[in-house]
């Protein structure tokens, strides 16, 4: 009956869509489900069913033919009739619900309205640039160009002590982590034409020795790399051929001299590897000679995801010039020089335009300030200038900021009316497209609907664009009001404050490589053909099996009273503590007899006659003149005393009801009564399942709390909790730990 069963994760007013539901895999440990509603559905409907040894399905028993539904005949499952069941269409596709299409418009509808607010206080705090901060602009450019006048004074004189020049022309690009780690990464679009067997080549100098290495990279969102050369404490590392295996290439000496190198990757792609030469220009040595290294299947902008990666970790300083990519024949495809006016002294490579190439350096997850990759040349290492440079740089910062506020706001609208715009296209498109009721009869060929599912696909298209280039303003904008507050603290040189705002730079730097590649995606998805948008759900089979249905309506036919005399015995126990039917997990002939059988099969008729509504039988009996029985001996007249005790001695264990069952409080009852007394009873209807452990803090009612074999809440434990795993009679106990639990546990003692 169950062979064809799956489970899926339906979404739930009020909640975010929870997502697909993730299938069991054997030793993978899963946790709580605390959003949706978990369903069945059948996934396969010709699935067999197969004996398993131990009922274990990875133990298939070989040689046994597969079972079929089906019920013992002498029960009266011959008659059993399974056929197939076409479920409404928003079982099939949830995302047909109006709460579903209601919520998803919802979203988009807020957004707007606070993207507009956000906008018009923006605009407002904009209604004039500060003087204040018009004067420090003037000043810091004033600053800087005495700062430039004095340090190229002191070159002149030879004064200046600085020991370190360009690698090639005029500036150069520093990795300084001799605090903190700095990786940059560059999608380099324009290597699409090189050639399998171009070049790569780039100058480096090691000015402090830790580790220090140049990536091809296959993924630079996730940071895998390709190809790989790294200089560390002497040694020039790569990986051999056809895997990620790191070896030693070749070796230097930093203390004779071998200091600056010419590396030269000659790519062979179709081999997946490249050759390696090294060579120090202190001596003119060749450190490695045309090593086979491996690439790991990198290819230029194969999938929009591929790129460069160069990065210097903790304790390392080096400076990079000249990265060059060319032609077998020596034209460059692509070349980065770090000479101005593309790349401006001072600055840091992320904050250059990119005017070197079609998109900027970034930083990656794996940055960690201090660190910094600053475009520099000898009058930049003087320590004047560094300082005026960044007194400048933040006054430029703090001019920009209210703009780049307004933008950001501006860029958020945008999209969240692009957001809205897409989901009714796609809403109106489902509309149209399964009007039949059916999934099986979509509409997809014909030319109308055709038109409309490709403007869904490409407002949907748009909207991705819009959301990333919201989500890189606002990335700007951190940018700018971390390199503001940095600048503030620094004149304050309170060290924590300086940390926290690296931090908060460092975190708006990532934010800014992850909406970049966003962007990069979608904008490339632009360019594909059209096809189809996303639904807004799942979509699950609409044709089911039927053979639970066939199942539920053989043991709910009302020739089979025996489910509703054990339903409603179960309902009359919870109520008065008692069974009419003693051994409630046997109704047969092995059990006991019911105690009145016309008032359990009368139960049991109400039940049917009501369409199986258990609320009818429980408004039924706790409206009943026998529930309502008093269970206390009456103290008001003697008569009262004296038919309380005629009645007793007839009937000594209450078997005809003649006054309310006396029981103990159950479990919960206790632990609510509690806190109801004390007035801190939290009546809070609805909502997830609570951890046990808050059993003796949360004031919730105990219902909510989780209850299963590994997680119970021991105050219920100690007055007989539900069994989990049995939904039978309850146990009763008297123990003295009881009594020291309403008088000494956590929870009595605060209330």
């Amino acid at each position: 009956f169950f062979e064809p069963l799956e489970l899926r994760h339906d979404r739930v007013p009020g909640e975010a869509d929870p997502g697909p539901f993730v299938k069991y895999v054997y030793t993978v440990s899963y946790g709580p489900i605390k959003s949706g509603m978990v369903r069945v559905f059948d996934e396969y409907l010709d699935a067999e069913t197969f004996m398993f040894s131990k009922g274990d399905s990875r133990l298939r028993i070989e040689g046994k033919p597969p079972m079929t539904p089906a019920a013992p005949a002498v029960l009266g499952g011959d008659q059993l009739q399974i056929s197939r069941i076409v479920l409404p269409i928003t079982a099939a596709y949830p995302g047909m619900k109006e709460f579903v299409r209601a919520e998803e418009l919802s979203k988009p509808t807020a957004a707007i309205a606070a993207a507009e607010t956000e906008l018009a206080a923006a605009k407002g705090s904009l209604s004039a640039e500060p003087a204040a901060l018009r004067d420090e602009l003037l000043a810091a450019e004033t600053a800087l160009n005495v700062a430039r006048e004095e340090a190229l004074r002191q070159l002149a004189a030879n004064t200046s002590g600085a020991s370190r020049q360009a690698l090639e022309g005029t500036q150069s690009l520093v990795l300084d982590a001799k605090t903190g780690r700095r990786a940059l990464s560059h999608t380099v679009p324009e290597l699409s034409s090189l050639a399998d067997n171009g070049t790569v080549s780039y100058l480096v100098q090691i000015v402090q020795d830790e580790h220090t290495n140049f990536q091809l990279a296959l993924d630079i969102a996730q940071g895998a790399t390709g190809g790989y050369v790294a200089f560390e404490k002497g040694s020039i590392k790569t990986y051999h051929p056809g895997g990620f295996n790191e070896f030693v290439a070749g070796n230097y000496d930093l203390a004779q001299g071998q200091n600056r190198f010419r590396v030269l990757m000659q790519l062979d792609l179709a081999q997946n590897q490249f050759l390696l030469t090294v060579t120090s220009l202190a001596d003119d040595a060749v450190l490695v000679n045309a090593v086979p290294a491996a690439v790991n299947g990198w290819k230029p902008q194969v999938n929009g995801k591929r790129g460069l990666f160069i990065d210097c970790r903790p304790g390392t300083e080096a400076i990079y010039d000249a990265l060059t990519f060319a032609q077998p024949d020596g034209t460059k495809v692509l070349a980065f020089d770090f000479e101005p006016p593309a790349f401006p002294e001072g600055q840091d490579v992320v904050d250059a335009s990119a005017a070197a190439g079609s998109a900027p350096w970034m930083v990656t997850g794996f940055c960690q300030a201090p660190a910094t990759s600053k475009i520099t040349s000898a009058i930049s290492l003087n320590p004047a200038v560094q300082s005026a440079v960044a007194r400048l740089k933040a006054a430029q910062q703090a001019l920009r900021l209210p703009v780049l506020t307004i933008a950001a706001a501006e860029a958020r609208l945008a999209a969240a009316q692009l957001q809205l715009a897409s989901i009714q296209q796609r809403i109106e498109t489902d509309t149209i497209r399964y009007s039949t009721g059916k999934l099986s009869e979509d509409r997809q060929a014909e030319p109308e609907v055709k038109a409309l599912i490709h403007a869904a696909c490409q407002s949907e298209r748009a909207a991705a664009v819009a959301t990333a280039q919201a989500n890189l303003a606002s990335a700007d904008q951190a940018i700018a009001s971390a390199e503001v507050k940095i600048a503030e603290v620094s004149k304050q040189a309170d060290q924590a404050a300086i940390e926290a705002a690296n931090k908060s730079l460092q975190t708006a730097q990532q934010q800014r490589v992850a909406a970049t590649t966003a962007l990069n995606a979608a904008n490339a998805t632009l360019a594909t053909e059209l096809g189809e948008y996303t639904p807004l759900s799942p979509k699950y089979p609409q044709i089911t099996s039927g053979r639970r249905a066939a199942l539920a309506n053989w043991i709910a036919s009302r020739d089979n009273p025996l489910t509703a005399r054990v339903a409603v015995n179960h309902i009359w126990l919870r109520h008065f503590g008692q069974a009419l039917v003693e051994t409630t997990h046997d109704l047969g002939r092995n059990g006991s007899r019911p105690t009145h059988p016309e008032l359990l099969d009368w139960l049991a008729c109400e039940l049917m006659d009501s369409g199986w509504s258990m609320k009818h039988v429980h408004r039924l009996i706790v409206t009943s003149q026998t529930y309502r029985l008093a269970s206390m001996l009456p103290q008001s007249t003697a008569f009262a005393s004296e038919q309380f005790a005629s009645a007793s001695a007839l009937d000594p264990d209450n078997k005809l009801y003649w006054r309310f069952p006396a029981a103990r409080m159950q479990a919960e009852v206790v632990r609510d009564s509690l806190l109801a007394v004390a007035g801190q009873l939290d009546e809070t209807m609805g909502g997830h399942e609570i951890d046990h452990k808050q059993g003796m803090i949360s004031h919730r009612r105990s219902l909510y709390f989780a209850h299963h074999g590994e997680e119970k809440m021991e105050f219920l434990e100690l007055f007989d909790a539900a069994n989990a795993c049995d939904c039978y009679k309850r146990t009763s106990s008297v123990q003295p730990q009881q009594a020291l639990a309403l008088t000494n546990s956590e929870l009595t003692k605060t209330l």
